[in-house]
């Protein structure tokens, strides 16, 4: 089943975006335990992409509404994810939350992978929203049980789309180079204490940083994509105004020969035409021509 919906997500997201785009895959370890952080820009899109395109099995923490969801709740149990219960949501209780986290953490033991959204939902904002500290304590919490020789890695990812909302338009997944995790020594069952946390969560915000547009670069993405597009604007233009081949036969600010059908001279009577009954127009004679010859110059029609 996980199979069938990685390959449906995979083409949903190639008939949508014209172009996407998957850059340091090299930084992906193939075994170890990983966690994937990643910035939250675009709703059920962002895990897709991480799902679909991702080089190794993923488990993905989601919010728990989606669970509950018909449809949604079905993919969300086909790709393994954790539900993650947050204070808004409805029937709240702390508890759960403990559980997710030792899910969370057992995956990590098995030397599996998992991904989270630290910033806690999705937004369109110009830059990073404070993140919450539970993919640190998640992290220092698995780290402190792991028995294999290979420390836990935090991987940041940072997704980019040019327009999220646009049909056809591009997207990049980057994959930013790995940090371990640090362990901190726990008492079983105990939580890591909050220096540690703090001290995790600004450096997964600082990587973070790196491989998100933030405020600053956003607008001057954006002013270089208005100036792109102006400039094949008038490309454009120029590629489809059509040019006279008998510049010397044109009318001022017309693009047509002078015998074109639908040229109106300044009488706004029509061309002569051979069988008209209208006044035949005089003829033009070339400079080389022999004086008494009264064969008239062609004239080719431009469109």
């Amino acid at each position: 089943m996980r199979a069938f919906f990685r390959a449906l997500f995979g083409l949903v997201l190639r008939v949508f975006f014209r172009r996407i785009e998957v850059s340091g895959l090299e930084h992906v370890a193939a075994q170890g335990p990983v966690m994937f952080v990643l910035n939250h820009p675009n709703g059920l899109i962002d895990p897709s992409f991480l799902l679909c395109l991702a080089p190794r099995r993923v488990s993905l923490l989601a919010k728990a509404p989606l669970f509950r969801m018909p449809v949604i709740g079905s993919f969300c149990r086909a790709f393994d994810a954790i539900p993650v219960h947050r204070r808004q949501d409805e029937g709240f209780d702390p508890a759960q939350n403990r559980e997710t986290f030792e899910t969370a953490r057992k995956v990590l033991a098995r030397e599996g992978a998992i991904a989270i959204f630290p910033e806690g939902a999705s937004h369109s904002d110009p830059k990073l929203r404070p993140l919450r500290t539970g993919a640190a304590r998640i992290a220092l919490g698995a780290a402190a049980v792991l028995a294999g020789p290979t420390p836990l890695r935090i991987v940041p990812a940072g997704l980019y789309y040019r327009a999220k909302r646009t049909f056809r338009s591009a997207a990049l997944l980057h994959f930013a180079a790995p940090f371990p995790v640090e362990p901190v020594r726990l008492a079983p069952g105990e939580e890591p204490p909050p220096g540690p946390v703090r001290e995790l969560t600004a450096r997964i915000e600082r990587a973070l940083v790196e491989v998100t547009l933030q405020a600053e670069q956003t607008e001057v993405h954006a002013l270089v994509e208005r100036a792109h597009g102006s400039s094949r604007s008038r490309t454009n233009r120029r590629r489809r105004r059509p040019r006279c081949a008998m510049s010397s036969s044109c009318g001022a600010g017309s693009s047509r020969g002078i015998m074109s059908p639908g040229f109106n001279g300044p009488s706004g009577s029509r061309p002569w035409r051979r069988g008209s009954t209208a006044t035949k127009p005089p003829s033009r004679r070339p400079a080389s021509s022999t004086r008494g010859s009264s064969r008239p110059v062609a004239s080719r029609s431009v469109v």
